[in-house]
């Protein structure tokens, strides 16, 4: 029964310096003793993307300590953590939907985003759409590749009719 349980390691978040080091790579001191390369992990709910940060190892994964929210981190320990998040986490914006459409067993988006035009192949349509608030979702293509869609009455005509196809 204890295999279930997940216990979460949560230090004061004053306790921790996050900064990058000359290789680029995010390092910690947490109390005063170094800990190498981590990594930080955004925790549900994405909506409140500043908040529940888990700091890990990079190279095992073990969480180090979980971060209330980046406010509680010294300027440049939040500096660090922001820059690594953004780097991270980076999710494209579905600026135009260009096409949907239906070839063989899969869908295929061709799309514009904030980086650049982008094509998504997606076997099972629906269960690469997931909803985060009203307006507002998570598409994610069978690589993995996840992009933000939103707004979608600021979109031209094509791109809610394309979309409209698929509701």
């Amino acid at each position: 029964m204890n295999g279930n349980l997940v216990f979460m390691n949560r230090s004061k978040p004053c306790e921790v310096m996050l900064y990058h080091s000359r290789e680029g790579y995010l390092k910690a001191v947490l109390g005063g003793e170094p800990m190498g390369r981590v990594k930080l992990v955004r925790c549900f709910p994405y909506s409140l993307p500043d908040r529940l940060i888990s700091v890990r190892t990079a190279d095992t994964g073990k969480e180090l300590l979980l971060l209330p929210s980046l406010d509680q981190l010294e300027e440049e320990s939040r500096i660090a953590a922001v820059m690594e998040l953004e780097r991270e986490y980076t999710i494209p914006r579905i600026e135009r939907i260009v096409s949907i459409r239906k070839k063989g067993p899969e869908w295929i988006w061709s799309v514009e985003t904030d980086y650049g035009p982008s094509m998504l192949h997606m076997s099972i349509l629906h269960e690469g759409i997931h909803s985060l608030a009203d307006g507002r979702w998570i598409v994610t293509d069978d690589d993995g590749r996840r992009f933000e869609l939103s707004n979608l009455d600021r979109m031209d005509q094509r791109s809610r009719d394309q979309w409209e196809k698929i509701g």
